[in-house]
């Protein structure tokens, strides 16, 4: 049995600052992102309203048995949660100021 894979994500709205926890190295959490990200394009829009805080926790995780990611998060809003997770991504990636 694999074990379930995760990271935990706080980011701050404020000022875009975030931190991850959780049992994946840096290399992991870009790839469980991307592959999430990948995962949920073409989703359609979310019209659900979104919760309004300065802080949002996002958790992802993948379950090696079958290649499964889930999340949870309090955003109330999937677009919300995708965007934040996406500018996540591209900080990490260095891309942020080449991406606009």
């Amino acid at each position: 049995m694999g074990e379930t894979l995760y990271m935990a994500l706080e980011y701050d709205v404020r000022d875009g600052s975030y931190k991850i926890d959780g049992n994946l190295n840096e290399e992991g959490q870009c790839e469980i992102l991307e592959n999430f990200l990948r995962s949920r394009m073409n989703e359609g829009i979310d019209n659900s309203e979104p919760e309004v805080k300065n802080i949002y926790s996002i958790r992802i995780e993948w379950n090696p048995e079958d290649d499964s990611l889930r999340c949870a998060h309090d955003t109330g809003n999937k677009s919300l949660r995708d965007a934040i997770l996406l500018n996540v991504f591209k900080k990490m990636l260095n891309l942020e100021s080449k991406v606009s």
